[in-house]
């Protein structure tokens, strides 16, 4: 996406976003005792179609972001996603941090 449109939001600047942020956030909140986990899903689409119609939803910061491109601009970023990923079945990770403290 940056390519097409290098001013586009992403979500790098939330919270615990980074490996390692929440943990530093815990600890200049004076939270003791911080125990870290990564958690990793996979989530496998049938097809790209399937992959790409959740961001039509306008959810979450590239679903806000698709939703504020026009036809034209939504139909050159599907096009780019779609050469960057394969037909199907298109198979996604994600990892979260997760961080707790008992005190």
């Amino acid at each position: 996406m940056r390519e097409l449109d290098p001013a586009a939001d992403d979500e790098s600047h939330l919270a615990g976003t980074r490996e390692g942020h929440l943990a530093r956030l815990f600890a200049q909140a004076g939270l003791g005792r911080a125990e870290t986990a990564t958690l990793t899903v996979q989530v496998r689409h049938a097809s790209f179609e399937q992959w790409w119609e959740r961001f039509t939803l306008g959810v979450g910061p590239a679903g806000t972001y698709v939703a504020s491109l026009t036809p034209d601009g939504r139909a050159e970023l599907r096009e780019y996603c779609r050469r960057q990923i394969p037909a199907g079945p298109v198979d996604i990770s994600a990892t979260a941090w997760a961080v707790t403290s008992r005190t």
